[in-house]
């Protein structure tokens, strides 16, 4: 009877020493891991901020900061996301003040950049690194040049992006935003420029309201063409063509031209879509920006006059406001009027001057 209550207690020692091991023993397993391209903020042993690296476990909902060396074998590089395939301890017996998961790399499953596009420009003669040159009403076309991440990396990046002229009042175009369920990206558009300039063409990132990204290029803006956007040797066909100049920074704003040829002679006329109330006086501003120092002609200096001389086929129903003389061409503000339909509309007529 002792002997068998002495096995029997050893048999109990047993099985509770086997139980005990078994549940001390440090649970190892092989966890997704994501690092984010951001860094963040975490508290150290002495309560003070240190810069850290977020991570998250597959199955969690939020980030986490933690050291850059949390895992073991993983070298972190600032602006990359990551997968990676790490070993999670999870330590019966933790180390004092220390964490009770350690994380060991196995393999990086995807690496790569989380960046914001660059503004490019095509189509366009290039001057130097960064600068371009083109004439007034030359289609410019621009384009987000990035790679196939580029809108995923630009939900994480910001709130929107902006294009617009630096230093201008031309307006102002979103080229990517999001929003509560909403994302729209444009990876390229068409802008025309209306005068001529030194253009600083600027692409800014925003996120919570403040500027966290900006890239720019620069092209020269000429006006070497005869009229705006016409070289007169170039009008060959009689019957008119319509063409729109869309402003891309303003799409209220948008040039319409008009072009034939009449008694041997080219002739253009310039209008803005919609015929605003302003037209008149938006295109006696515009030709003035463009042509101020031209000979120019009024009410109190014989503009009607004047306007039969330098123009072939004048039309009744028009009355010049305006003329200006450049080396050239002739060009007048004309206010039509048909009295018969009582139509009237505002436009810019010119023509290359007589010989």
């Amino acid at each position: 009877m002792k002997q068998f209550t002495q096995i029997l207690l050893l048999a109990i020692a047993f099985i509770f020493t086997s139980c005990f091991e078994k549940e001390a023993k440090d649970k190892i397993e092989e966890v997704t891991m994501y690092v984010s391209h951001e860094t963040g903020i975490y508290y150290g042993m002495l309560s003070s901020p240190v810069e850290g690296m977020l991570i998250k476990e597959e199955g969690w909902q939020d980030w986490e900061s933690r050291p850059f060396q949390e895992i073991s074998g993983f070298e972190y590089i600032k602006g990359h996301k990551y997968t990676l395939l790490v070993e999670k301890t999870t330590l019966v017996n933790p180390p004092m003040d220390a964490s009770s998961v350690k994380y060991k790399l196995i393999s990086i499953v995807e690496q790569r950049p989380v960046a914001f596009p660059q503004l490019a420009i095509k189509g366009l003669v290039q001057t130097q690194a960064n600068g371009y040159e083109a004439n007034i009403f030359d289609p410019v076309h621009f384009y987000l040049e990035g790679d196939e991440f580029m809108q995923e990396d630009l939900r994480e990046l910001c709130d929107s992006l902006v294009f617009d002229l630096m230093g201008r009042n031309d307006g102002t175009a979103k080229v990517y935003y999001q929003k509560t369920g909403e994302a729209k990206l444009i990876s390229s558009w068409n802008h025309r420029f209306y005068i001529p300039m030194n253009a600083m063409c600027r692409l800014r990132g925003y996120k919570n309201g403040e500027v966290v990204y900006t890239h720019s290029k620069q092209i020269q803006l000429h006006n070497s063409n005869d009229f705006l956007m016409y070289n007169w040797n170039k009008i060959t066909q009689d019957t008119p063509e319509n063409i729109g100049y869309l402003n891309f920074l303003n799409p209220n704003l948008e040039l319409i031209s008009t072009h034939y040829i009449t008694m041997n002679t080219p002739i253009a006329k310039i209008s803005l879509k919609g015929k605003p109330d302003n037209a008149g006086e938006w295109l006696y501003d515009y030709i003035n920006k463009i042509y101020g120092n031209a000979t120019t002609y009024d009410q109190n200096s014989g503009v009607a006059e004047k306007f039969k001389d330098l123009f072939v086929s004048p039309d009744s129903r028009e009355t010049p406001q305006h003329i200006w003389v450049t080396d050239k061409s002739a060009i007048a503000l004309i206010n039509w009027y048909d009295p018969e339909v009582e139509i009237s509309s505002v436009y810019l007529k010119a023509q290359p001057l007589k010989k």
